[in-house]
């Protein structure tokens, strides 16, 4: 079998874990179960929800659906998002719309898809997706401007949808939480109430 054929049925139909290589399994029980928990902690004035840290099987699975678009560790990633977002808005009438934090140019050339994107959509989930604000348009703006203005923000196209709604920030993974901070900033600079924001795992804090 040529070689391509045989990576592209690898992807497809995975012949060991994504996770820790144990064979026969898409994701097995094990490392799955790394994705089951919930925590929740209060910063910069929103409640930030994850349910593994990126470490060990938990990061494998997560380059697994990242990098190589793996389905199954795709399947198992959509359906910790939406439960985690279903948890943190349990008290709402509806589910909340979802601001993705944009992925940056050179990943999205590289891989082809945006992960977040790619999540939401098997999540089954409305969603918005922030924009970056350009080095050069930053630098054209007053500096008191530019201390009040968000780094990333809400397209115009999509400036009707947020304002005034109930929504909830997305990422694949939380590194120092900054970007988080800054795409709450931005959805909540276009009108939007954010209940939460939500990644699937959070890279663990060390000292």
């Amino acid at each position: 079998m040529h070689q391509a054929i045989r990576e592209a049925l690898g992807v497809l139909w995975p012949r060991e874990c994504a996770g820790c290589g144990a064979p026969d399994h898409g994701v097995c029980g094990a490392c799955a179960a790394a994705f089951g928990a919930t925590h929740v902690e209060h910063r910069g004035g929103v409640q930030v929800a994850w349910a593994a840290t990126y470490d060990g099987a938990a990061r494998a699975v997560v380059l697994a659906a990242k990098e190589e678009g793996r389905g199954s560790a795709t399947r198992l990633l959509a359906a910790t998002l939406r439960r985690l977002v279903d948890e943190v808005a349990s008290a709402e009438p509806d589910t909340p719309l979802a601001v993705l934090v944009p992925a940056s140019r050179e990943g999205t050339r590289r891989r082809g898809f945006v992960p977040v994107r790619v999540l939401a959509c098997r999540a089954g989930m409305r969603w918005i997706e922030l924009a970056q604000v350009a080095d050069g348009q930053q630098k054209r703006q007053g500096r008191e401007a530019r201390l009040h203005r968000a780094a990333l923000r809400v397209r115009t196209r999509d400036a009707p949808r947020i304002d005034g709604a109930r929504v909830v920030v997305i990422d694949d993974v939380a590194t120092t939480g900054a970007t988080l901070r800054e795409a709450v900033a931005g959805a909540r600079a276009a009108g939007a109430h954010v209940v939460a924001a939500v990644v699937v795992a959070r890279v663990p804090r060390h000292g």
